[in-house]
């Protein structure tokens, strides 16, 4: 897969990457890309959390209690 940035940015992102060691820029974003989408929720598995919840009585949605 090939993702193109602007200049001004890879400069950033090659530099950044050099001064926290990493042997390459490429090995930089895809590290950078795993933390911040390899943490992320989607929103199948908020339902799926919403309705394990819902299960276990922990969330009354439209109730009142």
């Amino acid at each position: 897969m090939r993702v193109e940035f602007e200049d001004v940015l890879w400069a950033k992102v090659t530099k950044h990457a050099e001064m926290k060691g990493y042997a390459s820029p490429e090995k930089f974003v895809q590290d950078t890309m795993q933390m911040q989408i390899g943490n992320a929720s989607w929103p199948e598995e908020d339902q799926s959390v919403i309705e394990r919840l819902q299960g276990l009585g922990y969330l009354d949605f439209g109730r009142d209690i």
